[in-house]
């Protein structure tokens, strides 16, 4: 009997704390799609290049972090974080969200096309820092990152390129 309440109040802390392996990573995922859904930016990218097919619903959402210095006497923003949501068409569709490595400013995006099923690549390029910072500080380096983006409703893979 002792085992059985044990056991149940251990199962409702676990809940009351969202669950069993809820850790650090999960928590800070939490509050990077809780800043991108209040105030990222949305870019429907099913809305580029009208003349690629497209298996995919894809948006991208560009968050800002607050929480750098790259401005001199004064704040703003230095670079965004970026999530990728991914779903399929389908009646029951598959959904995902994916968070980048990457951080920076979008610079351009283009859809690589493909014929696989619930499939999609995109060629993205970003600048290290907003184009507000490097007019506010010189000294920061204007470097871009190309990648590529392999997307699926199951799995995200960014080639550095």
């Amino acid at each position: 009997m002792k085992a059985t309440v044990l056991l149940l109040s251990l199962s409702l802390a676990a809940c009351a704390h969202g669950g069993a392996g809820n850790g650090a990573d999960d928590q800070s995922d939490d509050v990077g799609l809780h800043k991108a859904m209040s105030i990222g930016k949305v870019i429907t990218l099913n809305e580029l290049q009208p003349e690629i097919d497209k298996d995919l619903s894809v948006r991208l959402y560009q968050v800002p972090m607050m929480d750098q210095d790259c401005f001199v006497e004064t704040h703003g923003v230095c670079q965004y974080e970026f999530y990728v949501a991914v779903s399929t068409f389908d009646e029951y569709p598959q959904v995902n969200v994916y968070k980048l490595a990457t951080k920076g400013e979008l610079a351009e995006i283009a859809w690589v096309s493909d014929d696989r099923l619930d499939y999609v690549e995109l060629d993205v390029t970003l600048n290290r820092y907003t184009s507000e910072a490097m007019r506010n500080n010189k000294a920061l380096d204007s470097a871009a990152t190309r990648l590529r983006l392999k997307l699926s409703p199951t799995a995200m893979e960014e080639v550095v390129r």
